[in-house]
């Protein structure tokens, strides 16, 4: 299964179009999260300081944001489909940005674990 999400992902990487202000948020996250000092944390609020990094750096590019993919800030905090296709826009920039970091963070998250594979 493992094998199936890292060809996904690099799928999404290779057939999503660059963009900027996705870029440079994949690279700050990157940055977030490769910092040890991040990764000492609690597990329980890495998520929600994660979760805040992540809005801000939305709020940073807004502008940008909505001038490559049309999204404006309501669009992304409200939408799911937006959330969802951001969420794959950055996660396939950081797989060409920081690939071993978000590797650690995905297995540290559970999300490779094999027994919750075939759960939705």
């Amino acid at each position: 299964m493992k094998n199936y999400i890292i060809v996904l992902l690099l799928l999404t990487s290779m057939l999503s179009f660059s963009q900027a202000a996705v870029n440079k948020i994949a690279k700050d996250v990157c940055r977030k999260i490769g910092d040890p000092s991040f990764l000492k944390n609690n597990q329980e609020t890495a998520g929600a300081e994660m979760e805040t990094f992540i809005l801000g750096e939305i709020a940073k590019y807004k502008d940008e944001i909505h001038q490559e993919n049309g999204f404006d800030v309501t669009d992304i905090l409200t939408d799911e489909e937006v959330q969802k296709e951001l969420g794959e826009q950055v996660a396939g920039e950081m797989l060409t940005e920081c690939p071993g970091t978000l590797l650690k963070i995905t297995k540290n998250s559970g999300l490779l674990n094999n027994d919750n594979s075939d759960e939705e």
